[in-house]
């Protein structure tokens, strides 16, 4: 049973209508599944095409900087016109053609030009994905309720790898994928179709310009994406280049699918369970678990020798991916104003899946060429180690900041009341004389 299957419907708050979320868990499962048979397996797929692993790592760089681009631009256009289901449509359809070009491809040139648009189309799907869900339960712990329907991602993905994996093992060949990606996103065009928001949310009278401005004038929210950029640098390093280095131990396809499987077998609990972890931690002591547990697991990849023994490191993942993107939706959606909802997912993925991977896939490939792999990891390790320190210290100061100016904004307004109302009574008392 899927988790949390027995329940598609939310119970009505306070009069409102039942909310059915079986749409959404048929998206996200949809449209993980369709990555989890693709988009995992990059670092193969160009290795298999005779890219070496600085090629590789400057190929895979383009995602990050298209997605640097594109996710603000695409949701804020999506908040400016409220467009975001077209969007979708369009970019599901449109990405499953390129998946498949791409895959077929028989030369280089053909491979590199359908791998590009692949990524101008499927990029945009994730932010506006993920608002979309997040739009069908009112505002009010949205964050919450929305983390066990991102479960089903989760699993999507894990399903997806896997069943991937094992085809390309008996087929020996990545043309079947490409039906497994556009199979997923029929799931996501489902999702967009039948779920509708839960408020009507208007137009937002914001430029494109400002939308940056109010990010870096909250200074908190601006070091939290900085801290999960780094982050997605890490996540980038391991998702291109840690099925290359089980390659060259001798790992085989079936492996590297079931180290996927394994990633999501704690990722499903923490989403299931978002509601209880948001209660018992703030956003920086998930975020501060997050990178400690990710220099647990590169460190651990850095000493294998067996391949099979990356099964016992992957469980990790869950950890880190989900003690960072919990907190990251929280943060970004407590801040941005209703009708900046989709900027607001788009500026998260901006910082975790844009700036930090550019520089994972560039700087890794690069090490991995000249000192290795587990130079590289190892090397990891310690910048995260260095950016935890600096994030807690900052946050905390940021914090005690904005506690000393709101207490003196509160002094501020009770002393205004009190000469207000010590001029209203001397006012009386003038009438009365």
């Amino acid at each position: 049973m899927f988790p949390g299957g027995g329940c598609n419907v939310v119970s009505a708050v306070n009069g409102a209508p039942a909310i059915n979320v079986f749409p959404a868990k048929v998206g996200y499962f949809g449209y993980y599944f369709a990555l989890g048979s693709v988009i995992a397996f990059y670092g193969v797929i160009f290795t298999s095409k005779g890219m070496s692993p600085s090629h590789i790592g400057l190929l895979l760089s383009f995602t990050p900087l298209a997605n640097t681009v594109l996710f603000p631009t695409v949701t804020y256009i999506a908040d400016r016109f409220q467009c975001s289901s077209h969007i979708l449509v369009m970019c599901c359809i449109a990405s499953s053609f390129f998946t498949a070009f791409f895959l077929l491809s028989n030369t280089t040139v053909a491979a590199l030009i359908s791998f590009h648009l692949l990524v101008v189309t499927r990029s945009p799907i994730s932010p506006l994905l993920d608002q979309h869900t997040l739009s069908i339960f009112p505002k009010e712990g949205r964050v919450k309720d929305w983390g066990a329907l991102r479960s089903f991602g989760a699993l999507g993905w894990g399903v997806g790898s896997a069943v991937s994996a094992t085809t390309v093992d008996l087929t020996s060949t990545w043309a079947l994928a490409s039906f497994l990606f556009a199979a997923g996103q029929v799931g996501v065009l489902y999702c967009v179709l039948r779920s509708k928001p839960y408020e009507v949310v208007e137009r937002t009278p914001m430029q494109f310009h400002e939308v940056f401005l109010f990010v870096l004038h909250h200074r908190r929210l601006l070091l939290f994406l900085t801290a999960s950029c780094f982050m997605g640098a890490g996540f980038a390093l391991v998702n291109n280049f840690l099925f290359v280095f089980l390659e060259t131990l001798g790992g085989s396809k079936v492996l590297m699918g079931l180290s996927l499987a394994l990633t999501v077998s704690t990722e499903i609990p923490i989403f299931q369970n978002a509601k209880y972890f948001q209660e018992l931690f703030t956003d920086r002591q998930m975020l501060s678990i997050s990178m400690a547990t990710w220099m647990l697991r590169v460190v651990g990849y850095s000493l294998l020798q067996n391949p099979w023994l990356v099964l016992l490191l992957e469980p990790l993942h869950g950890i880190t991916f989900g003690f960072t993107w919990l907190p990251g939706v929280h943060i970004v959606n407590t801040v941005f104003p209703p009708n900046l909802s989709n900027s607001a997912t788009g500026f998260l993925y901006f910082f975790v899946n844009g700036i930090g991977p550019i520089t994972g896939s560039v700087l890794g490939g690069a090490i991995y060429e000249w000192l290795g792999p587990r130079v590289m990891f190892r090397s990891a390790a310690f910048v995260v180690f260095c950016v935890l320190v600096l994030f807690v210290f900052l946050d905390r100061y940021l914090e005690k900041e904005e506690a000393v100016s709101a207490t003196a904004g509160d002094t501020l307004a009770c002393t205004t009341d009190a000469v207000v109302a010590g001029e209203v009574r001397l006012s009386g008392e003038s009438e009365r004389c």
